[in-house]
């Protein structure tokens, strides 16, 4: 292994457990950030040299990335802060990572693609949990039904969320859901589609969010019409629209005090107790022409656990020399697999998928 990395964010939840992981890379590993006494409490028990600097300086910033192979970016809200990162990182000539979970961030990646590919540089946002699970289940879900029509993916209810992902969300939140419809983006009214999946304990309901998927699916698996849902019943229903009615009056009225307040309520490092075993499931389902479904169900860790194994172990890849220019998926550049070879994660799949074979590789896996 070769290169150096710059870890951003190190003071964050999934930062520092990031920092934890990567240690043994030593000289190899920077801890960076923007508060200079959180960064070197995380860097000096570990014995890593670290950095503090802010975003807001484009010049700077692409100066504190020169010398370093790639940075992994673990600062959010990355709404904010991922293109400025990406930009700088195409400049100073390093491969980018981050452990995004905002659909817009991969918007602006495979935008910022061509002049990445131009520069000798690989862009991949979604590192940990979203998009790696994700990705690899609707690219295994896709080769399961070779010419799919139609791919939708969702994930069972979120465990206890940390203070950044609350965050996020809140920021996403909005009167309007996406899906993919023949490779364009469409806006829907929020909560207004709905399917339903079995996550493994029987049928259950999900409402259509626009995940990240939406804008990557397509890269990884050539099928242009894709749908991405969470599971929720009535109450998230009714909670979602109304939830973002409220927010869009409060801020008209004091800013950002509502999702300020709602954001501090959340704990900002979820212990190891409050996580558990909540990890999550995933159900693929794959439409052929004949509107025949196909599913695969994947059962994942915590979304925290695994996004620091998952984020490691794609940053030591790309450190290993396992890159290619321009905007990339993790299941485009690693195979549909990747995910099952983390430890995080096992497959069960349907009856149509088993009999064409699909199985077995999963079985091998595991």
């Amino acid at each position: 292994m070769s290169g150096r990395l710059l870890l951003y964010g190190a003071s964050g939840f999934s930062g520092s457990a990031l920092a934890t992981a990567l240690a043994d890379l030593g000289e190899g590993l920077v801890l960076a950030g923007r508060d200079a006494r959180k960064v070197a409490a995380v860097a000096e028990p570990l014995g890593l040299a670290w950095q503090a600097f802010g975003l807001g300086d484009a010049a700077a910033l692409e100066r504190a990335l020169g010398g370093f192979s790639a940075v992994l970016h673990c600062a959010g809200p990355f709404c904010e802060t991922a293109a400025p990162m990406m930009r700088a990182a195409i400049r100073a000539k390093a491969d980018y990572l981050d452990i995004a979970g905002e659909w817009p961030v991969f918007r602006d990646a495979v935008e910022l693609g061509p002049l990445a590919r131009a520069r000798g540089v690989m862009l991949m946002p979604g590192a940990g949990f979203s998009i790696v699970a994700s990705d690899c289940l609707l690219a295994m879900a896709a080769a399961a039904v070779p010419g799919a029509r139609v791919l939708r993916i969702a994930t069972s209810r979120s465990h206890l969320m940390s203070r950044g992902s609350v965050g996020t969300m809140l920021r996403l939140g909005g009167r309007e859901t996406l899906v993919r419809r023949n490779g364009e983006l469409v806006a829907l009214p929020a909560a207004s589609l709905a399917a339903i999946f079995d996550f493994g304990k029987g049928r259950s309901r999900a409402l259509a969010v626009p995940w990240p998927d939406l804008v990557t699916g397509a890269i990884s698996t050539g099928v242009e019409t894709i749908e991405t849902y969470s599971e929720g019943g009535l109450a998230e229903r009714l909670a979602w629209p109304a939830g973002a009615w409220l927010l869009e009056a409060a801020s008209g009225v004091a800013g950002n005090l509502v999702p300020r307040t709602l954001t501090a309520l959340a704990p900002a490092r979820p212990t190891a107790a409050a996580l558990g075993d909540r990890g999550f499931a995933l159900v693929a389902e794959a439409e052929d022409r004949w509107r025949r479904p196909t599913w695969l169900r994947m059962r994942t860790t915590d979304g925290y656990s695994f996004t620091t194994v998952s984020a490691a172990a794609v940053a030591r890849r790309i450190l290993a020399g396992d890159r290619q220019p321009g905007f990339r998926t993790p299941s485009a550049q690693f195979g549909a697999d990747f995910a099952l070879t983390l430890g995080c994660a096992k497959m069960e799949v349907s009856p149509r998928a088993r009999g064409a074979g699909v199985g077995r590789t999963f079985d091998a896996v595991h």
